[in-house]
């Protein structure tokens, strides 16, 4: 299924005009308000508030809490409610491995055709960058739609499920690399010469390709948060700190 041309995330007000939203729908929007830290780490989710500010029971609230526990965005503690998870630096790393790997494996395994509305969304998506002015927020909502678009080349579904998982507790830390105009701006440089190499393997049908450029683009960010991991708190797992709220706030 293809993605809608990219938009910023929808405010809660805006929901009031068009309060039908499916329970997936509903997951993607909290999901985004998590990775993007409108919702911080430690935030209480209350069922009673969500299911106000969606126009829904506390039925499918339950549900998509579910979903984000399994996605490790949420903690449920029994008898205390449902909390927004921290995101800690020495699991990170684990994980940022793990995402390298699975590229390696969707790289073999993948068998997905590419067609023309393919190449046209992407198209659009990069004309969408070149010409936009971003902030942190609006770029991080921006990479989260690359990665979704770049999630439906692959015809695995057990693939795509792990990918989205190790993905969505990897994306708040992109803000430690939008501290400043001028790390947003070179992030945004980045984005469009990623781009620019994307259209080009499309166009010539090569998910391979396609997916080998992502996997390199996902380690040299990865090398981006060591190197600035370590340039501010050292590698030392007892002096630095730990989770990504303190690194914010340092």
């Amino acid at each position: 299924m293809m993605l809608n041309t990219p938009s910023p995330i929808a405010a809660l007000s805006s929901i009031e005009a068009n309060p039908r939203l499916s329970n997936e729908q509903i997951l993607q929007h909290l999901r985004r308000r998590i990775c993007t830290l409108q919702l911080a780490p430690s935030t209480k989710l209350s069922e009673v508030k969500l299911a106000r500010d969606y126009y829904v029971s506390r039925t499918p609230i339950r549900w998509v809490l579910n979903r984000l526990e399994m996605e490790g965005l949420v903690n449920t503690r029994h008898g205390a409610g449902s909390y927004v998870t921290d995101v800690n630096w020495q699991e990170l790393r684990s994980i940022y491995h793990l995402r390298i790997d699975l590229y390696d494996t969707v790289i073999r395994l993948n068998h997905y055709t590419i067609n023309d509305k393919d190449v046209a969304w992407l198209d659009a998506f990069q004309n969408t960058v070149v010409s936009s002015q971003w902030s942190s927020q609006s770029l991080s909502e921006a990479i989260m739609d690359l990665f979704e678009f770049s999630s439906t080349l692959i015809d695995d579904p057990y693939l795509t499920q792990f990918a989205s998982q190790l993905y969505f507790n990897t994306t708040r830390f992109w803000w430690l690399l939008h501290s400043s105009k001028d790390a947003l701006d070179t992030e945004q440089q980045s984005l469009e010469t990623e781009l620019a190499q994307l259209i080009a393997a499309l166009k010539l049908g090569q998910t391979d390709i396609y997916f080998a450029i992502r996997k390199s683009y996902l380690m040299a960010n990865y090398q981006k948060l060591q190197q600035l991991y370590q340039a501010n708190w050292g590698l030392d797992k007892t002096t630095g700190p730990t989770n990504l709220m303190k690194m914010l706030d340092e």
